[in-house]
Formats: C-alpha cells, structure tokens, sequence
C-alpha cells in the first residue's frame, strides 16, 4: 500500500516527552471505549541514547484519525496538538493526503454511539 502521509513527532525532553505518542485510525464505535481504533504501526529514530530523534507514524487509508502525545511540526494541525499537550486531536486524512482537523464533537457525530 501506499503511503499518502507522514506524521513526525519529536523526541525531547530527554526521551520523555514523544517517546509513548500514538495515531490511531477510527473505524467505528464500541460500546466500551466509545471508538474503536486500530492502530499505524510507529517507527522510532532514537539517538543512541534514546533522549532524542523522531518518531514517525506512516498513513496509508484517508480516514479519521486520533493523535496522542504526538509533537510535530506539521502547520495543517493546531499548535497545542503540534506540540503534543493536553487532549487527544483528532483529523482526516483525505485520498490525496490533505490534513483536515476535526473537534472532538464532530468525530463522535460521525460515529454515534452504540449500546452495550
């Protein structure tokens, strides 16, 4: 498959801050933890000492996704979730790998919740 986009989050803080991020794909809802997720396969770049280096997340299916912890750079989302603090952020990813972030409220309209 191909990948459509890439998302880089830093290592910093002396291997504290980045090195536990995730992304993760919406495929629907779940009646335990309310989305169901599956997860992008994350590839570590750490310096030798793992204080430093990147981490990066490949995208291959458009879709919604949910970002934890992941401290990037990347202009298309909002700077709190660029540098990784506070709630989870969650985006689309389009066909031609275009960046669309969404609120909280708008991904749970998309996938409503369904009974235990």
């Amino acid at each position: 498959m191909a990948i459509i986009h890439r998302i880089r989050s830093e290592i910093r803080g002396g291997g504290q801050v980045g090195a536990s991020a995730w992304v993760a794909r919406i495929t629907g809802s779940c009646p335990r933890f309310r989305l169901n997720r599956e997860f992008v396969r994350k590839e570590r770049h750490a310096s030798g000492s793992g204080r430093s280096g990147h981490i990066d997340f490949e995208i291959e299916l458009p879709g919604v996704y949910e970002l934890r912890g992941v401290g990037t750079n990347e202009s298309s989302i909002s700077r709190q979730a660029r540098h990784g603090g506070g709630e989870n952020t969650f985006i689309e990813i389009t066909p031609d790998g275009e960046v669309i972030e969404l609120s909280r409220a708008a991904v749970l309209e998309r996938f409503p919740p369904i009974a235990a």
